[in-house]
């Protein structure tokens, strides 16, 4: 079968060649659903009629400027959802009860863990296949780096340290990936611990929502596994590192990894269609799950995970202490704060 797919937050046009940039994201991922044989991509939502007038003659579909009216007429087996993230949670509930079998929705997954149950609480009850769009864990180098873990190269993971800097360089809108790999790296454990710092002095928004200047967070997990995440517009080198009782991975342009005891350094250049090329796998795997009746990888359950995480963080810097997961907290903790009231 052929399915069809329609996706929300198109973007401007003239914005397409900023390297997943969140104004380029739809494009990218329109884009990807043409590559693949057993989709038809059919429809496309923007609230900005420009924007949709573009993207329906570059793509051949039907615009919308309303997203109930696109799931009410176009028949979507898929949804994709490319919108700013406080419009995530909604979007998906609606796509859910509207009889859609499978969403893609980009990350961040929503702005509070009571959003995020909510998300995966309806497409369970709907039987729909849910993505949430950290699509490194299938990207070419961060596959290699889990293959040497999982092949002992580097012992056992005790600490993944990862660093973010750059405009947009706060924990949901960047931070979030690479709090998706700690987790990716360490096997997935439960997360049972978050102490952060938070500096908000700023007030920035960004998205449509509050955002912080810089950030210290620090994750443990069960079984002992850390992760940490430094984040800020000059915190320096974007990088992730992963280190074993046997090894260490370095992530960058290259990546290195120093296996086997410290006796094998191997490096894993990096290509310039590798991020591109992990949405097509993403895509493909999603239709997968629909078509073999299982979980994505990039399920949305994993995506509530690493929202969890997000929210504690936010939480243990306003109350200055180590918070214990489950969080009890199903608000978005910045808007608390008093410059973003």
């Amino acid at each position: 079968m052929t399915y069809r797919v329609g996706l929300v937050g198109t973007g401007p046009r003239e914005r397409t060649k900023e390297r997943g940039g969140g104004f380029a994201i739809g494009r990218i991922h329109a884009d990807t659903w043409r590559k693949l044989d057993r989709v038809s991509l059919v429809a496309g939502c923007d609230i900005r009629q420009e924007n949709l007038d573009a993207f329906a003659e570059d793509y051949g579909v039907t615009g919308y400027t309303d997203y109930k009216t696109m799931l009410a007429e176009a028949k979507l087996d898929i949804v994709d959802i490319c919108t700013w993230p406080p419009l995530h949670a909604d979007m998906v509930v609606a796509a859910a009860e509207a009889g859609a079998k499978a969403i893609y929705c980009e990350k961040p997954m929503t702005l509070s863990l009571g959003d995020a149950r909510r998300m995966v609480d309806v497409c369970d009850a709907n039987g729909v296949k849910l993505v949430v769009s950290h699509q490194r864990r299938v990207e070419r180098r961060f596959l290699q780096v889990r293959n040497w873990i999982s092949k002992g190269r580097i012992g056992e993971v005790l600490e993944v340290q990862g660093r973010i800097s750059a405009a947009d360089a706060d924990i949901l809108s960047w931070g979030t990936h690479w709090i998706d790999m700690f987790g990716y790296m360490l096997g997935d454990p439960v997360a049972e611990t978050v102490f952060a710092a938070i500096d908000t002095t700023s007030a920035i928004r960004r998205y449509g929502h509050p955002v912080e200047d810089r950030a210290l967070i620090v994750v443990t997990y069960r079984g002992g596994g850390k992760g940490y995440l430094e984040g800020g517009v000059d915190a320096g080198p974007i990088g992730l590192r992963v280190i074993g009782t046997k090894g260490l991975v370095q992530f960058g342009d290259v990546v290195t990894g120093w296996l086997d005891g410290g006796t094998t350094i191997e490096r894993l250049e990096g290509r310039p269609t590798d991020f591109v090329d992990s949405f097509e796998v993403a895509m493909n795997d999603l239709v997968d799950a629909v078509e073999q009746n299982r979980d994505p990888i990039l399920a949305g359950r994993l995506g509530m995970r690493t929202t969890e995480i997000i929210m504690a963080a936010y939480e243990s810097a306003a109350r200055q202490a180590q918070i214990k997961l489950p969080l009890n907290n199903d608000a978005f903790p910045l808007l608390a704060r008093p410059e973003f009231k």
